[in-house]
């Protein structure tokens, strides 16, 4: 349970006094690392130009690129956006990186044709994030 009002702890204790395991954390559902993960995709599948968001998602388990890999990208070239330090790799012959790119592309002209619903869920799916969060500590409260 997220923490709501204070009464999350409440609701919490009668239902591990019925024996059904629970836990409670302090903060939003959208402060939650699994939640922040999956809108930095969404964030740079709606504008790719964005630094921290790109970062974020480049170096998350679905696209698992290593923080050296993304300092590499930068070191070729260090001026400009991260994301256009991307768009050259891809072009220099970086096959991640062109993959990447061509993966937030085919999200992009998804989401521009499909109802939200429909696209979260295939995005879901088609990432394996549900996956991921159920391999993460305590995956299955996460993942619910």
């Amino acid at each position: 349970l997220r923490s709501f009002s204070g009464k999350a702890e409440v609701y919490a204790a009668g239902l591990k006094a019925m024996g059904i395991p629970v836990s409670v954390s302090a903060g939003s559902l959208l402060s939650a690392p699994e939640v922040q993960t999956f809108l930095s995709i969404l964030k740079v599948i709606s504008n790719p130009t964005r630094d921290l968001p790109l970062l974020a998602a480049l170096t998350c388990p679905v696209f698992g690129f290593s923080f050296e890999e993304v300092a590499a990208l930068r070191a070729d070239r260090p001026e400009g956006s991260l994301y256009a330090a991307l768009l050259a790799a891809a072009r220099a012959g970086n096959e991640r990186a062109a993959d990447f790119l061509s993966r937030m592309e085919g999200y992009r002209r998804r989401a521009a044709t499909r109802p939200v619903d429909r696209f979260l869920l295939e995005l879901l799916e088609d990432t394996d994030y549900l996956h991921l969060v159920l391999a993460m500590e305590n995956g299955a409260e996460r993942q619910a």
